[in-house]
């Protein structure tokens, strides 16, 4: 019993160590060929393994061989969708690939065509550098077959674990996406050897971890490990080193001027590496570095894993302490205010940075990072992202020699066709055509482009291809005979390739095994967010944007009244509004003063209203238009304009028609309505013009870009429509200068009414206003020239401000001019005859400046001269009527004789009467001429006829104006 009970426990004991030793076997297979690569071709097939980073939810058994027709599910990988455009890119190439061979044109090894076959294991997911290593440990001991060639998984970090496991293997390995150099190039000796992560060690060992050296640690002298290059002997990257990322970028802004440079990265190797490249690219483009931070995740990540998002009303513990380091990065880029921001950086930072930069409304003069641009997840942050310079290792808009493929050379796919495509292009056309791209992405839209990971992943294939057709077939014990197991030895083409162009880019490898020759592209987002090509400058769609525009440049804004401008304009105009209508008012209420029927009411009301109307148009002729705007403001402004100069003409034109009627002995009789109607005429010439202007040639609102990425300072004119014959500035051109000549004929016309005017009697005389009226209308318009010729259109502020003060000042000053006076002169009217004329001549002596004692009397002894030929002419008219009178009197009977003698009588005495009237009507008139001489133009009507006619006067200026002359009341 105790025998058999020890039997069974050694039998226990044995069954538990064999599964151990069967677990550790799994986590740590060591069934690896172990030989000199010298792989055996046995049936006209290359297999290639294909460790892939996708992280598919959805369980799968063995391989994904091919992916044909497989319904793809969630990823949790995050590089999941770029290694998904990888294996698309994968498939396209074997595809083509078989094509070729099945028409004899393949892939040949001793004159036989060998189809490709690609072999998929999913090893995305939370713990990625332990499953794609086990993944490719499992392709490269033929757990699946033969392998071939290992193509790595996507990214820096987890291109070396692939490398250790194929290496150990001795498995050729390729990457066209690690760029860390790191990755591939050994440490320096006081860095100590390159390690695994700790997870990598707790879960598969540190014997298993060790791998990770590669031949970095081989040569050891003395207990001291020696300097290498090259970290893999089998592992190889088409992909260029990231410290040149973005060296293009800032010889980019260094041409555009920038002067300094913040350099900022996170803590993974790829960020590192892109920090020492960016240091060293500024000390060579002469750049002042003047911060190189390093952005801590204070969870103890090696980089941000979140985005921003200051919208998160309950974030996690981690969500708040990487918020906190992206504030503080923020902070300390604004604090610097540096002429450039250069990053190495992935996307959740990225992104975030430029958030938190819209948040504060900052951005710096250029910022360039890596992993955005081009990234599908910018559409994240459309309103971010534009104008943020990024890099790429390709782009389909490349052009040139570097980027061309010979016809010449049986590896490359896309020589140049009949239709003149690019190999870019051409690698676009099929890329978006491949039924898995639809299958995972969806429709294929204009916007859409491959990305650096889709053409590096074609040109792996290449790297196969060009390794076979170069390798050396070496000798076997079947004597290298085609129909036989041919050995090959793939390894010297494998390491050191020459390409000068394709696709992807020239292929040189240095010591380590990295593209050297390869210049990584430069891309910027544009206003409309679409990534243009800014470097190298062979293949530039677009000369990028320096400055960046800020975040309120962006944005057009063509609501009016929201300008400071604007609205203290609008305050001010709208002061002179509420001021006209008081003065309205205030007419009303004095429509019985002499000075104001002396005016004539109705009159200098139109003319108010005019001016309000002149005001209103401010209103309408803002700095942001409209269509509605254009077309109002002109009918505002340009019957406002005709109602104020059309008043002031048949006003003056009815006094000059009275007095000049009065020198003749006539009666003039003008009512109000034929004055109205003169000024409906007045007004009815633009009226036409601008029905016929605006049915004929309808304005509109059109839109300026004076800055295509700077929308804010976009605006838009009022412009005409063309027609055939006649473009917009021709037709505006016209309909301006006729609108412009009859305003210029209306102010010649008060001028010259003015001019007529100036010697009547002083209380209707308004000469001198008028002419300071229509002065002040033509300086405003002489003005407006100026400020169209002096102001570009694009200081829509400046010309703004110019023509609202022009029309505030013309409209102001005109009325000040016209209605100062009349107020004056009522408000100092006591009434009394004595006071009156004290009145008129300090008002005159007011607002009269130029009434000097040497033009006052010139202008006495002018007045004296006319009224004393007038008298002249009143003694003649008399000396005609005796000579009748005598001659009737001869020719009479001496019965009418003696009735006839009474009359003569009669009308000599009155004749005497009369020429004793006249007679000492001429002291009263000299007095009188005297006095006029040394008053100006009062425009007050019944004190003038009071002067004129010596207290008795048989005309009145109210209501339906009429003056009824004789020779007393003319003198």
């Amino acid at each position: 019993s105790s025998s058999s009970s020890s039997s069974y426990a050694t039998t226990l004991l044995l069954l538990l160590s064999l599964l151990l030793i069967s677990w550790v076997a799994a986590q740590n297979p060591s069934n690896c060929p172990k030989q000199p690569y010298t792989p055996l071709l046995e049936d006209d097939t290359v297999r290639i393994g294909v460790p892939i980073n996708l992280g598919e939810t959805k369980p799968t058994s063995g391989p994904l061989v091919d992916s044909t027709g497989k319904t793809l599910s969630t990823f949790s990988s995050g590089n999941a969708v770029h290694s998904k455009s990888m294996q698309i890119s994968f498939e396209l190439w074997a595809e083509v690939e078989n094509a070729k061979a099945a028409a004899g044109n393949g892939i040949k090894i001793a004159g036989r065509d060998y189809l490709v076959q690609l072999i998929f294991l999913d090893c995305g997911g939370p713990t990625e550098t332990v499953d794609c290593f086990n993944a490719t440990r499992r392709l490269a001991t033929y757990e699946f077959g033969r392998v071939d060639f290992i193509f790595a998984p996507y990214s820096s970090t987890l291109a070396p674990y692939a490398a250790a496991a194929a290496e150990d293997c001795q498995v050729p390995s390729i990457s066209a996406h690690a760029s860390a150099e790191e990755a591939y190039r050994c440490p320096l000796v006081e860095d100590g050897l390159p390690t695994a992560d700790s997870n990598f060690i707790a879960t598969l060992g540190q014997e298993t971890a060790d791998l990770l050296v590669g031949r970095c640690g081989d040569s050891v002298i003395d207990g001291v490990v020696q300097q290498k290059e090259k970290r893999w002997q089998y592992a190889v990257s088409w992909q260029s080193h990231a410290g040149n990322y973005l060296p293009g970028f800032l010889s980019l802004v260094k041409i555009k001027q920038a002067q300094t440079v913040f350099i900022f990265g996170e803590e993974a190797s790829f960020t590192s590496a892109i920090r020492t490249g960016l240091s060293s690219a500024a000390e060579s483009f002469n750049l002042a570095v003047v911060e190189d931070y390093t952005v801590v995740n204070p969870t103890g990540d090696d980089r941000i894993r979140l985005s921003y998002d200051p919208n998160d009303s309950s974030p996690s513990t981690d969500a708040v302490m990487e918020a906190q380091a992206i504030i503080d990065l923020a902070e300390a880029i604004r604090t610097f205010n540096p002429d450039a921001v250069a990053g190495g950086t992935y996307y959740a930072i990225c992104a975030s940075l430029m958030v938190r930069f819209a948040e504060i409304n900052y951005v710096p003069k250029s910022i360039g990072m890596t992993t955005c641009v081009g990234s599908t997840l910018i559409a994240n942050i459309p309103n971010e992202v534009p104008y943020l310079y990024g890099s790429s290792g390709w782009d389909y808009g490349l052009k040139g020699n570097a980027y061309s493929e010979s016809a010449e050379n049986p590896i490359f796919h896309f020589p140049p066709n009949a239709a003149g495509e690019t190999a870019a292009v051409q690698f676009t056309n099929a890329f978006k055509a491949s039924p898995r791209y639809t299958e995972y992405f969806g429709e294929f839209v204009e916007s859409d482009r491959p990305s650096y990971q889709a053409a590096g992943g074609y040109v792996m294939g290449y790297a196969v291809t060009n390794a076979i057709r170069n390798t050396q077939i070496a000798s076997n014990e079947c004597g290298g005979d085609a129909g036989n197991s041919t050995t090959l030895d793939f390894l010297p083409a494998w390491q050191a390739p020459y390409i000068e162009g394709s696709l992807y880019g020239p292929v040189v490898l240095d010591d380590a095994g990295h593209n050297y020759a390869k210049e990584f592209v430069t891309l910027q987002v544009d206003v409309n967010g679409e990534i243009q090509v800014v470097t190298p400058l062979s293949s530039a769609s677009s000369d990028g944007v320096y400055p960046m525009p800020g975040f309120d440049e962006r944005i057009f804004d063509n609501d009016p009244y929201n300008n400071p401008a604007e609205i203290g304009i609008l305050v001010l105009a709208t002061i002179c509004i509420l001021a006209a209508i008081a003065l309205v008012i205030l007419l009303g209420v004095w429509h019985e003063k002499p000075q104001i029927l002396a005016a004539s009411l109705l009159f200098c009301e139109v003319m108010v209203v005019g001016g309000i109307l002149a005001y209103v148009s401010l209103y309408f002729w803002t700095i942001y238009t409209n269509t509605l705007f254009c077309n109002l403001y002109l009918w505002f402004l340009v019957i406002g304009v005709d109602l104020m100069l059309g008043s002031l003409l048949i006003k003056n034109w009815r006094i000059q028609a009275i007095f000049k009627a009065a020198g003749n002995l006539k009666k003039t009789v003008i009512p109000n309505s034929d004055l109205v109607k003169s000024i409906v005429a007045v007004t009815l010439v633009d009226v036409v013009i601008l029905i016929v202007w605006q049915a004929g040639f309808p304005i509109h609102a059109a839109l300026q870009v004076p800055d295509v990425d700077r929308p804010a300072l976009n605006y838009y004119i009022c412009k005409s429509t063309g027609v055939e014959g006649f473009d917009a500035d021709q037709v505006e051109t016209l309909f301006v200068s006729l609108l412009g000549a009859y305003k210029g004929l209306q102010m010649l016309a008060g001028v010259v009414m003015a001019f007529m005017l100036r010697n009547t009697p002083s209380d209707f005389n308004e000469a001198k206003y008028i002419g300071y009226a229509i002065y002040n209308m033509f300086l405003c318009v002489l003005l407006f020239l100026v400020v169209w010729l002096a102001v570009p259109a694009t200081e829509l502020v400046l010309a703004y401000v110019f023509r609202s003060v022009i029309v505030i000042w013309g409209v102001t000053l005109s009325l000040a001019a016209i209605f100062a006076p009349k107020i004056y002169f009522v408000l100092a009217d006591d009434g009394s005859g004595g006071s009156k004329q004290a009145t008129r001549r300090t008002m005159n002596n007011s607002f009269a400046a130029e009434a000097s004692s040497s033009s006052s009397s010139s202008s006495s002894i002018g007045q004296k001269q006319a009224l004393e030929a007038e008298i002249q002419r009143l003694r003649q008219e008399v000396s005609k009527l005796r000579e009748q009178l005598e001659s009737d009197e001869s020719e009479d009977d001496t019965t009418s004789a003696s009735a006839s003698a009474s009359k003569p009588n009669a009308a000599g005495a009155n004749d005497k009467d009369s020429v004793a009237s006249v007679t000492s009507s001429s002291a009263s008139v000299s007095a009188s001429a005297s006095e006029s001489a040394s008053i100006s133009s009062s425009g007050s009507a019944p004190a003038s006829l009071e002067s004129v006619s010596s207290g008795s006067s048989s005309g009145s200026f109210s209501g339906s104006e009429s003056y009824s002359s004789s020779a007393s009341a003319s003198t």
